[in-house]
């Protein structure tokens, strides 16, 4: 028991540390395999995509946000991920900042709403 006491307590003390990934970061992980017609994606670059607009849309429906992003039914997440990149692609300038607002950016510049 003081052994698991023991373990708890240096858990506890270890920093906890969350990198934010950068947009650089985000291109570099959804950059698409050669040789392909069209991009494949990693899972881990479209959960990473998938979780920002969750993250809008639950955010949105809360009413924490405004509709600043409304894409059309058709749009899925690997579409999503194509805006995102292209979109980052010709920003080079910007992709040292935080890659899920660079993300989020570039999806309200893709699919504005029409309020």
């Amino acid at each position: 028991m003081k052994f698991l006491a023991g373990v708890f307590i240096c858990l506890l003390a270890m920093p906890l540390r969350a990198d934010v990934l950068t947009g650089n970061e985000f291109l570099a992980m959804c950059s698409s395999q050669p040789g392909q017609d069209k991009p494949v994606y990693s899972d881990k670059c479209l959960g990473y995509v998938s979780g920002i607009y969750e993250a809008y849309v639950t955010f949105n429906k809360w009413e924490l946000i405004a509709d600043t992003l409304c894409p059309p039914e058709t749009a899925n997440i690997a579409s999503m991920v194509d805006v995102s990149v292209v979109q980052l692609q010709k920003q080079a300038e910007k992709t040292n900042a935080n890659a899920s607002d660079l993300i989020l950016n570039s999806l309200a510049d893709a699919f504005p709403c029409n309020n």
